[in-house]
């Protein structure tokens, strides 16, 4: 994840008034990329599309992506990591023995 990447919105919004913010950093090849458009974040039942959770994709690579998730208590971030984390590799890597980049990290908001 680079300080400096400027990242374009392809669905979704955050909630910026919850604390607790979940960075999720995916680099991902062009079939893998495009399983994670159209299964991921579409508007099928099984996808994570929802309003609270922002997808970005890093414009001078549009293989890379940035999926921010935010919530109120601690505790929700770890559940919804692992999640995402097995539903990447079931719905995207399968089978296949091609790995994937993917950085999760927690932050939390102080005043």
């Amino acid at each position: 994840m680079s300080t400096f990447a400027q990242y374009r919105s392809i669905t979704g919004i955050y909630e910026p008034k919850n604390t607790f913010y979940s960075l999720t950093y995916l680099k991902l090849n062009a079939d893998q990329a495009k399983l994670f458009e159209d299964k991921l974040f579409s508007t099928r039942s099984y996808s994570f599309n929802s309003n609270a959770t922002a997808v970005l994709q890093k414009r001078e690579s549009p293989r890379e992506y940035l999926i921010i998730k935010t919530f109120p208590e601690v505790t929700q971030i770890k559940a919804w990591q692992k999640l995402l984390q097995e539903e990447i590799q079931q719905q995207i890597q399968g089978t296949t023995e091609e790995d994937f980049g993917f950085f999760s990290k927690a932050y939390s908001v102080i005043d």
